[in-house]
């Protein structure tokens, strides 16, 4: 006999037991990915429902998509990310707190100029795949109402965070809308040779201007 029967047991139990937790892992993924699914799917119907609605106010509307961003959006994991970790760590707890507000500004200004755009386009999630246990990718298509258009591929970043499922990157045509903010950051502070107080004024001049209302 080359191993004893006791190793044998070890060995069967050991892998059933890879199993087992495989199979528990699988399960959490699957869950997530169809939960992230809903998750884009309720966002995407909220914000045309809305924008369908001529009933609504542009300053009710403009208030629905701040709290929706707000709440949808993981705003402090995306403001850090764009930031990047040395200019964060270098800026004071003032900085960072100012930093944070322009930033959530920001994001609620560029994804209102682009609901602001809405013509009638249609919009349909068409699939899903888990990245690891937390993150899921989210794909969705927006379909415009010309018929020879071209539909418009959308990947969301879906992290589930204690059970709430919040948006960490939004990709659109295989641009990722994350790393572009970090890109615009960097050459920002570069200009303005690492000075942080004026990276933050030019920052609070574009978020002072008011994004258009939808129409």
């Amino acid at each position: 006999m080359l191993f004893p029967k006791s190793f044998m047991r070890c060995a069967l139990f050991l892998v059933l037991s890879a199993g087992l937790i495989l199979a528990g892992s699988n399960g959490a993924r699957a869950g997530n990915t169809e939960d992230a699914q809903k998750f884009i799917q309720g966002l995407g119907d909220k914000a045309i429902s809305i924008l369908s609605d001529k009933s609504v106010t542009s300053e009710a509307a403009a208030k629905t998509f701040h709290d929706m961003l707000v709440d949808g959006f993981d705003i402090d994991l995306l403001g850090k990310f764009a930031l990047g970790p040395t200019s964060w760590k270098a800026a004071t707890p003032e900085q960072r707190q100012k930093y944070m507000q322009l930033f959530e500004k920001l994001v609620v200004q560029i994804y209102s100029d682009r609901f602001s755009l809405y013509h009638g386009e249609t919009w349909k999630v068409v699939g899903a795949k888990a990245e690891d246990e937390r993150d899921t990718y989210v794909t969705g298509t927006i379909i415009k109402p010309n018929p020879s258009a071209q539909p418009v591929q959308v990947d969301w970043r879906v992290r589930n965070k204690g059970g709430k499922q919040v948006v960490i990157d939004v990709i659109v045509e295989g641009v990722s809308m994350t790393v572009t903010q970090r890109s615009e950051f960097a050459s920002v502070l570069q200009r303005s040779g690492g000075d942080f107080n004026a990276f933050l004024q030019t920052l609070g001049e574009r978020t002072a201007v008011p994004p258009p209302e939808p129409k």
